[in-house]
């Protein structure tokens, strides 16, 4: 088994809290498509998916002009919220820290959108521990296909054997696998139990585990 030498994260839910920014934008996204507010349950097991799909799911008549519109509501009502309601999850900060001094590589693999990742990183006091950013803008299929992980390890120069993916969705793990990337699974929104049906290659309870398989 070949060493390590890069760490990739998923975004939100792995290395940031921003639940409450991502309902209150969702919430202004179906009030101008003239829906109702999302059941906060639905809309958890919705987050990881495209914003567009997520829209559509819970307004299906809704045209694509429409959802095209109702989604810059929902980029524009975050980018006011994030810096109020983003938080850093327990032990990030500390791993990112000692990730760098062991010059470990890191990226952040994420479905959210270049300019926004890049704010809540800035927010988090974080952007500046992120060797490598892939967002929704920089690839034509958005996870669970591989092609956001596959193009990390290309921006790194490193190999598939080389590199482990760190998230808290089943989109993280199937994109990883689908790479041939090595997987850590850290429950959040998600149960252990559900986590373990797509076979992640590890399920830590806190993400500053991580270290142990360094």
């Amino acid at each position: 088994m070949a060493k390590i030498k890069a760490v990739l994260f998923d975004l939100d839910g792995t290395l940031v809290d921003t639940f409450e920014s991502i309902v209150i934008s969702f919430n202004e996204a179906l009030k101008f498509l003239g829906a109702k507010p999302a059941n906060r349950k639905i809309l958890t097991e919705s987050i990881g998916a495209p914003h567009e799909v997520t829209l559509k799911k819970f307004v299906p008549k809704a045209t694509r002009e429409k959802i095209h519109k109702a989604t810059d509501v929902f980029r524009k009502t975050r980018a006011k919220t994030t810096d109020r309601y983003t938080k850093v999850l327990p032990g990030v900060s500390k791993l990112l820290k000692n990730l760098k001094s062991k010059n470990i590589k890191t990226g952040v693999v994420t479905t959210t959108a270049k300019a926004m990742s890049e704010h809540i990183l800035k927010a988090a006091n974080l952007y500046n521990l992120i060797d490598v950013l892939i967002t929704r803008d920089d690839v034509e299929n958005l996870k669970p296909d591989p092609e956001p992980v596959l193009k990390a390890l290309v921006k790194l120069n490193l190999n598939n054997d080389e590199c482990v993916m760190v998230g808290d969705h089943p989109n993280d793990i199937i994109s990883a696998k689908s790479a041939n990337v090595r997987v850590i699974a850290i429950p959040n929104v998600y149960d252990k139990e559900i986590l373990e049906k797509y076979k992640p290659d590890y399920i830590f309870d806190h993400i500053i585990d991580v270290e142990s398989i360094i």
